[in-house]
């Protein structure tokens, strides 16, 4: 929980200086977790593999999109 005194500084900051501090946060939030980015590496390998090798079919884009409607 924000203390008083941070949440009044940042109550108080221009709207450049918010959308600065959001950027900030927003940037520190978004970093890839290296071990998520394996595993789904990983299982990707795995898919194109299995592909290759026969064993997964493909579907077109627009049979994709229609299962999502």
């Amino acid at each position: 929980m924000l203390n008083k005194k941070f949440k009044d500084h940042l109550l108080n900051l221009s709207a450049s200086e918010m959308v600065e501090t959001i950027e900030l946060l927003s940037n520190l939030l978004d970093k890839p977790d290296p071990e998520v980015e394996r595993l789904i590496a990983q299982e990707s390998e795995k898919r194109y593999k299995a592909y290759k090798a026969g064993k997964l079919k493909a579907k077109s884009l627009s049979e994709v999109l229609k299962s999502y409607q």
